[in-house]
């Protein structure tokens, strides 16, 4: 039987997500598949890989390097190795090589295309796309850099953001339930791994000049953007609003069940790059309200009835929240799957 190698030394965000998708998908085409981890006991491992973990080998691995992956490969011997978070091994492919066994598969989560154009970050980002360049060049290797679900044309290049939505009526009602969001205001979101780029003070600060609304900040909160945003969260509240703020790992089936039960779901992002939350909401109907990233821009233009972006700014916001809570829940606008996704990759 054919093997495939998943490795992947980061665990923080989406990532387990992306192993998940591609561990289901090898198996699905027959492929004996091995997990490497940077730790294979923790929450998140649990959270996100119960559904194959019984399917699958697991091991450790010894660093988070490219030499680590590449050793991993010539213990475990698979026909290929794919790593979902492999922006920084892509460089290094570029700059000497693939050096471990059989093929590899490298996803680039951040376009070099996208973000700042200026100065020394302008020579970095031409630095990064001239080493994409030569690692897709070099033998055994493919490289596919991540585009938005929402992208209307995809080359060979590159590969769309899986979209998965594993949440049923059921269990929509019980999270609508057991959170107390009612339908008696319009509920914004902030969902995931909720950090300081995501400016939830400043979306706080905008909803404020918004009558009758509930926010749901839900996932992983760093602490500093917790703390950030405490007193524009409190004046939130003391204006009648509500607040849920849970920070807990949340499931694959929790996550999906609030993008499907909020109004409107929340992107105010200082970095660049495809939000895996845009095609969960335009798969669920779910309205979205952008800010900040250009790539966000460029995603909302692709999606206009469900999408809106505007600068990061207050007022700006502030406005199109007002949009939102007085415009109809759209419907979806684009089709759950992974199955192109697995397929470049693999």
């Amino acid at each position: 039987m054919p093997r495939l190698l998943i490795a992947e030394p980061d665990e923080s965000g989406h990532r387990l997500y992306y192993v998940a998708i591609l561990a289901e998908g090898a198996l699905s085409e027959g492929y004996d598949v091995t997990i490497a981890l940077s730790g294979v006991n923790s929450e998140k491992v649990d959270a996100h890989l119960s559904g194959v973990r019984s399917k699958v080998d697991m091991t450790v691995l010894p660093g988070r390097s490219l030499s680590s992956i590449e050793k991993i490969s010539k213990i475990v011997r698979p026909t290929k190795t794919v790593i979902p978070d492999g922006d920084r091994a892509a460089y290094r492919i570029g700059f000497r090589g693939w050096q471990g066994y059989g093929d590899v598969s490298v996803l680039v989560m951040r376009d070099p295309k996208m973000g700042a154009n200026r100065g020394t970050k302008r020579v970095k980002k031409s630095v990064q796309r001239l080493l994409l360049e030569i690692a897709s060049h070099r033998a055994r290797v493919t490289v596919r850099i991540l585009r938005a679900a929402t992208s209307s044309s995809v080359d060979e290049k590159y590969t769309r953001d899986p979209v998965t939505l594993r949440a049923n009526n059921d269990e929509v009602a019980a999270i609508t339930k057991s959170w107390g969001i009612s339908k008696s205001r319009y509920w914004f979101a902030v969902l995931g791994a909720v950090t300081t780029r995501k400016n939830v003070a400043l979306v706080a600060r905008a909803l404020n000049r918004v009558d009758n609304v509930g926010l749901v900040i839900a996932g992983r909160i760093q602490r500093e953007a917790l703390e950030d945003a405490l007193p524009s969260l409190e004046d939130l509240k003391k204006g009648g609003n509500l607040v849920l703020v849970r920070d807990e790992l949340l499931s694959d089936t929790e996550l999906d069940a609030l993008v499907l039960a909020v109004d409107c779901v929340v992107l105010a992002h200082s970095n660049e790059g495809p939000s895996g939350l845009m095609g969960k909401a335009a798969a669920a109907g779910t309205r979205v309200v952008a800010s900040g990233a250009q790539s966000l821009m460029d995603d909302v233009s692709q999606i206009p009835t469900l999408a809106e972006w505007v600068n990061l700014d207050e007022y700006e916001l502030a406005e199109a929240f007002r949009r939102a809570a007085i415009s109809k829940r759209p419907g979806p606008v684009i089709t759950v799957g992974a199955a192109d996704f697995v397929k470049s990759l693999l």
